[in-house]
């Protein structure tokens, strides 16, 4: 469904820890972000056999979760000075359903879960499926889009992504998950012109919603 575009006051922008990816190579103190499955997967699996992470997402299997982020590092960069040494896996699930990020720390030694923090308005980054989804949304539901996908090259336009955050709780799109995606038009190989003509649509995935292009 379309609709008009529009900025709510008291919006942030999602942003994340600054993070190193699994193939650079890092100190062990440092901030690194886990990607790969393998790597992820003990520490997901640590999350299904937590009582407290099952509590807080309902324990309910057909509730829409996706993981968002996981991070690992040093519990001295979350302001945390009982235990400095003490490394975490730090993950952030989307809760749609109540519109709110789950915020899950992990000991990266035992896997013991030490906490589960449901927050509201919270910084949280796009999965790669909510971006693809996102994606197939406004293709789908603006003809500008579309158009635009027609005009390009066969590499398509460029697209960048930016994951506002509500944080007004009498607006009623408070709690939902909101994406703006930019895209443009590349320039001919090897032509020096900026890149062509673009536009801005907002993406709402938890209503499925699309603004009219600015």
């Amino acid at each position: 469904m379309m609709r008009p575009f529009s900025i709510a006051l008291g919006l942030v922008l999602a942003s994340t820890i600054s993070a190193a990816s699994d193939d650079e190579e890092t100190e062990p103190g440092d901030v690194r972000t886990l990607t790969d499955q393998d790597q992820r997967a003990p520490y997901l699996e640590a999350l299904d056999e937590s009582s407290r992470f099952q509590e807080a997402t309902g324990r309910d299997d057909a509730a829409r979760l996706p993981l968002c982020s996981m991070i690992r590092l040093p519990i001295g960069s979350v302001g945390a000075s009982d235990a400095p040494d003490r490394v975490v896996v730090e993950t952030l699930h989307f809760k749609y359903d109540e519109g709110v990020t789950i915020r899950s720390r992990i000991d990266a030694e035992s896997r013991e879960v030490v906490s589960v923090e449901k927050l509201r308005a919270y910084p949280t980054p796009l999965a790669p499926e909510e971006l693809e989804e996102a994606m197939k949304l406004a293709r789908e539901e603006s003809d500008a889009v579309q158009g635009l996908f027609e005009e390009a090259r066969d590499d398509g336009p460029k697209v960048t992504h930016l994951v506002p955050v509500i944080s007004d709780p009498d607006n009623p799109r408070f709690g939902s998950r909101i994406v703006l995606l930019q895209l443009r038009l590349r320039p001919e190989p090897g032509a020096d012109e900026p890149p062509g003509r673009g536009l801005t649509v907002e993406v709402n995935l938890t209503d499925r919603m699309v603004s009219n292009p600015l």
